[in-house]
């Protein structure tokens, strides 16, 4: 998609005392868009697992129902602790 049949590289250089004209060369948009695209989606990934072993750090799992459980238990506890 951003190559053209005949094309070079996008660098300026002098040929026969004149420069090479402007669409002769690929767009380097489009790779340039993939690699951008590709490491967000590392980036998104790795917040994610950071996220999650924290999480698992926290309440020793990372079971949705498990965490609800401990933190309700956490929640009751905190109530009958300082009506005490």
């Amino acid at each position: 998609m951003g190559a053209k049949k005949g094309s070079t590289i996008p660098i300026l250089y002098k040929s026969a005392s004149k420069y090479i004209d402007a669409t002769q060369y690929a767009n380097p948009l489009t790779q340039i868009l993939m690699l951008t695209a590709i490491v967000v989606g590392i980036a998104t990934t790795a917040l994610g697992l950071a996220l999650v072993v924290r999480i698992r750090e926290s309440y020793g799992t990372i079971e949705e129902n498990d965490i609800l459980i401990a933190e309700r238990s956490q929640d009751v506890s905190e109530i009958n602790g300082s009506s005490a």
